[in-house]
Formats: structure tokens, sequence, C-alpha cells
């Protein structure tokens, strides 16, 4: 026996392969976490948006409807504390047919070239909540 230590070819390439799959059975997990951490943070800007909002309507009498482009009263329109780190564009419109006097809608698009543009949402798309309190899509997992 000679006194040389280390590990053979064979054992690292083991190795390697419990390692990849301890990575492959992790991934999804990891992927569908990160989705709902930044769904999460969309609905919080969004409640948190709807709470400036009904400000400025306690001073006005009317919502505001505002785009990341339009935005005089400088409304929050992205989803994180930073546009580059954020998963959605929020805005506001009017509800429909009704008048900003009446009521406003504000929708928190996934991925748009404004934030993150890579980031999708599969189960819950594009969140929407307006000063009425109806929310959209009705999927409970959206709005946890």
């Amino acid at each position: 026996m000679t006194g040389r230590t280390g590990f053979t070819l064979v054992e690292v390439m083991i190795v390697l392969a419990i390692v990849i799959l301890l990575a492959a059975l992790a991934w999804p997990s990891y992927a569908a976490y990160v989705v709902r951490s930044k769904r999460v943070e969309a609905v919080s800007a969004l409640m948190e948006t709807m709470q400036q909002q009904e400000r400025l309507y306690s001073r006005r009498n009317r919502y505001l409807a505002f785009s990341r482009d339009d935005n005089p009263e400088r409304l929050r329109w992205h989803s994180a504390a930073d546009p580059r780190r954020s998963s959605h564009e929020i805005s506001a419109r009017p509800c429909g047919e009704q008048s900003l006097a009446a009521c406003v809608e504000l929708v928190a698009v996934p991925g748009s070239a404004a934030v993150d543009s890579a980031f999708r949402d599969p189960v819950c798309g594009t969140l929407t909540l307006n000063s009425q309190g109806v929310r959209s899509p009705e999927h409970a997992a959206c709005w946890q």
C-alpha cells in the first residue's frame, strides 16, 4: 500500500451525481417559493398604493389614475423598493365605466419591460384591486 490519499474519479463522479440529483429535486420548490414571495410583494404594494389612493380621495374627493410615465403624485408604480428588482408594474385606472370620483382599480402586471421582464406568475398573472375591495384573480393563493 502506498501513502496516497485523495479521491478517485469514480468517487468524485458519484458525489457529483448525488449533488445534481438533490439540486434537481430542490429547484421546483425553490422556484415556486420565489414566485410566491414576489406575489406577496406585489399584493403588499397594491395595498399600500390603495391606502395612498384613499388619502388622495379624502383630500380631493376623487382617485388618481396613474402609470409609470404619468405619475404626478409620485405614487408607487413598482412592487419592490427598487424598480429593477421589482416583479410587478403598478398602474391605476377608473373601474370599468365608473369615474375616478366613484372607483379606482389598481393593476399589477408581472414582468413588464420597466421591471424584471423575466418574471412570470403562471398561477395568478395580473393582479387587480379596486377601491370597492374587489380583487382578481379570485384564486385564494393569489392574495395570501
